[in-house]
């Protein structure tokens, strides 16, 4: 009875929203393709760069997209080998409309440009007084209307960049129509790629091919950020508004890329403001959710464009209201805020520059839990096409992160880290079939890692600082049906005194225009990386650097990966089929296992903390398949991942605490309706959208019990502490492992469905998603209540049905 009355509130609410909204029609193109370039391929795409929107299109052959309300726009059409992109731009005319307009050799004709018209005025409307308007009447329309035409000088052909083996590109369009927590989530999104695993529905962590979480490199447009999740998995770190793309590499990233094993997540700011002219434009966005509210703003005057976000939570609010109301009986104090912005500055048609930033904080309070972090980044980064063939960017980042881990009244953990870089890099393309790239990263650290503990007095704190210069070098180099990508990174690490050297090839064989085949082999090392308390994941990960200690060198990390794939665009003219493996090794983990040294070093008051570390090592093998389909009225796919990860330290063997063996994952979007085009039913206003995304798994790995026993000491296990003698207790039980990780808990499975995504584009969009539709009690983990005789066993589980997750957002 609950969930009908919601349901019905929401209905009502979403109808009480919508019906006073209104949005001019948008602009739609009408174009086809005439150039002999693509005369004789089957396989051509037309992608619109602002949007991410795809069309499969045919030489000769008309075709149409449906524009954002905007001054210009970039269009890009493409096969396997070639791309030519467009700048096509707007201009208000009262009498004159472009029609069978052909400029120069562009060969994309614009044939017809059918656009939003102006209202009309009053002796328009009287004049048609009593008469049934068609759709394109002068009852509803003026004359005048806004036509595009093409501006030929920035045409230009260039060589277009293949798919690297385990790249993936995941748009700002593909986000937002997923399902989620009322909002886009890019993390979520890269959460539901084969070979990428979520450890619960309480982290927005990623671990990648049998990798650990801190294993994955997240930038923002260049710059370093570090661990960037929030609690309750339920946000991600970047604000969507913000964003233009994210580039996903999650195996065989080149050289460009250094100081992680697993995974690269690239991503890159919107450019804020409509057009680059004369005339200050100014914009934005409003949104309000369940649990957050975002305000964007954005502006361009000439050659300066802003986009600035910032967002805010409610969620301890929102809780309390949905207990009272019997939706829920979860209870936390979190709260968190982001701020997100970029500054573009285009010096000429060659040269521009971007200044980016992203702050945030979290603090939660879970008594006795209390937890605070946070992330800072500012990049700076400057382009200049020198010419046609020589292309140099550079980047000045600065980040910091920080996190403070309390429980009351017994102890305090805090880390963080400080860093710098400086990134030049130069390509050169004047080879014929060879682009090479150059380039130099100085990166400085300083790292801070401290522990206070109140039972024993104890107080450590230890703040390494150090350097990492590295130089790489990489050939994309073409010939017949081959591409060769062949690099080289070499490092110099200061806190070591060493040099390392870090080779890595890729190999693709084009089998046809639609099908190729590809392999990469790749040496990788991570110079700072998370400490490994156990095996129960952290909200954050406690980063310590490598180096030299007292009685040992903690030695980098490293990684030697090897993948082999295949792809297959267009299978039966629709889908696109992936398949890859893997094998990758993991070597120098920093395991933390004082339990294995001396009590002369565990009782030393000058021992650090990486003198209690032991190296691990592991490796993990698997494979993946997927098949999308990424445009029509029916859109999404369906992928399925299975891998195995196996860790070793001292003399023990054990499963990785994030492996998951199998993995099926599914994503369906469907189009109802939509005036830009593509809809089931025709539209002249708004568009109307549902979505939805399953996942099914195995459980993950953990260590059950074998019985119960007495003890007197803090720490259960073993009677001793990681600086000297545990405190005596009595009446204390202890619950000792069977072995690490030999069990696993319940499969998991989950469908989320966001039943509707309705709007007018440019205008509104209100958006409800159902969290959990089938209501399934997925385990995150056992706790044993020790007051009770035997101890009783309880189950913790992850999200139960939520059907109030909403989102109302108005742009102005």
């Amino acid at each position: 009875m609950m969930r009908k009355q919601v349901h019905r509130l929401l209905l009502f609410l979403l109808l009480f929203i919508t019906s006073a909204a209104a949005v001019e029609k948008p602009l739609l193109l009408n174009g086809v393709l005439l150039d002999s370039l693509f005369l004789n391929d089957t396989s051509i795409t037309a992608e619109l760069l602002e949007t991410g929107d795809t069309l499969r299109i045919m030489y000769g052959e008309p075709f149409s997209f449906g524009l954002s309300d905007d001054k210009s726009w970039n269009l890009c059409i493409r096969n396997d080998s070639v791309e030519q992109c467009y700048v096509i731009t707007r201009k208000d005319s009262a009498d004159t409309v472009v029609t069978d307009s052909l400029l120069n050799d562009n060969r994309l004709e614009v044939f017809s440009s059918f656009v939003r018209k102006k209202p009309a005025p009053a002796a328009a409307a009287e004049k048609t007084a009593g008469d049934t308007p068609e759709e394109n009447s002068p009852a509803e329309e003026a004359v005048s209307e806004i036509v595009t035409q093409l501006r030929p000088v920035v045409i230009q052909v260039r060589k277009r960049p293949k798919r690297r083996i385990g790249q993936s590109t995941v748009s700002s369009k593909a986000i937002e129509r997923q399902p989620g927590l009322a909002e886009p989530d890019v993390i979520k999104a890269i959460q539901a790629l084969p070979g990428v695993v979520a450890s619960s529905d309480f982290s927005s962590k990623i671990y990648v091919r049998g990798g650990g979480a801190d294993q994955n490199l997240f930038l923002f447009d260049n710059g370093v950020v570090y661990s960037p999740v929030h609690f309750f998995g339920l946000f991600s770190t970047f604000l969507v508004d913000g964003i233009e793309s994210v580039d996903f590499y999650k195996g065989g990233f080149s050289p460009t890329y250094g100081n992680r094993l697993s995974s690269v997540v690239d991503i890159k700011s919107r450019k804020g403001g409509k057009d680059n002219n004369d005339t200050l434009q100014l914009g934005g966005s409003a949104q309000i959710t369940t649990f957050a509210s975002t305000l964007s703003l954005e502006g361009s005057k000439g050659p300066l464009q802003i986009n600035l976000s910032g967002r805010s939570t409610y969620i301890k609010e929102m809780l309390g209201f949905l207990r009272k109301v019997n939706v829920t009986d979860l209870d936390i104090d979190y709260r968190f805020y982001d701020l997100q912005g970029n500054i573009a500055w285009q010096i000429n048609d060659d040269q521009y520059i971007t200044l980016s930033g992203y702050h945030g904080e979290d603090r939660l309070l879970f008594e006795p839990l209390e937890v605070s972090w946070g992330n800072s980044v500012v990049p700076l980064n400057y382009f200049w096409n020198i010419s046609d063939d020589l292309k140099l960017s550079a980047s000045l980042s600065w980040s910091r992160f920080y996190q403070d881990f309390g429980i009351t009244n017994m102890m305090t953990m805090t880390n963080w880290i400080y860093s710098g870089s400086f990134k030049p890099v130069i390509s050169y393309s004047g080879y014929e079939n060879h682009l090479l790239t150059a380039g130099l990263e100085s990166q400085y650290f300083e790292v801070f890692f401290g522990q206070e503990m109140d039972v024993i007095e104890f107080d450590y704190k230890s703040k390494p600082r150090f350097a990492l210069h590295s130089l790489f070098l990489e050939d994309k180099y073409t010939f017949g049906k081959f591409d060769l990508n062949a690099g080289l990174r070499g490092n110099y690490f200061s806190k070591l005194k060493a040099f390392s050297a870090e080779p890595r090839f890729s190999l693709s064989y084009s089998l046809s225009t639609t099908q190729r085949l590809e392999a990469h082999i790749g040496y990788y090392k991570q110079y700072i990386n998370s400490i490994v308390f156990g095996d129960v994941e952290s909200l954050n990960e406690m980063y310590y650097p490598a180096g030299k200690e007292q009685t040992q060198d903690l030695q980098p990390s490293s990684s030697i990966l090897l993948s082999l794939g295949y792809t297959h665009e267009e299978l039966f003219k629709v889908f696109d089929f992936i398949w890859e493996g893997y094998y990758k090794t993991l070597d120098n983990l920093s395991i933390m296992d004082p339990e294995s040294k001396s009590d002369s070093l565990l009782n030393s008051p000058d021992a650090s903390i990486g003198e209690f570390f032991i190296p691990g090592e592991g490796y993990s093998f698997g494979t993946e398949v997927s098949l999308r389909k990424n445009s029509g009225i029916l859109s999404g796919g369906m992928s399925y991942s299975f891998g195995f990860s196996v860790m070793k330290d001292a003399d023990r063997v054990y499963r990785a605490k994030w492996e998951i063996p199998h993995s099926f994952k599914l994503d369906a979007g469907i189009t109802w309706r939509d005036p830009k085009g593509g809809g089931l039913w025709k539209s002249k206003k708004w568009y109307l959208r549902s979505s939805l995304q399953a996942k099914y798994t195995s459980g993950l790995p953990y260590s059950s019990i074998t019985g119960y026993l007495p003890t007197h000491f803090l720490q259960q296990q073993s009677g001793g502490f990681q600086y000297g003698p545990s405190p005596v207790l009595y009446n204390n039980i202890a619950t000792p492992p069977s072995g690490r990780n030999k069990n696993r808990y319940p499969d998991y499975g989950r469908i989320d469905i966001k039943l509707i995504d309705w709007g007018r584009h440019g205008a509104w969009n209100f958006n409800w998603t159902i969290l959990n539709i089938t209501d399934r009690k997925n385990v995150f983990m056992y706790i044993h209540d020790t007051g009770k005789q035997p101890p009783e066993r309880t189950a913790i589980t992850q999200f139960q049905f939520f059907p109030i997750l909403f989102s109302y957002k108005r742009y102005f």
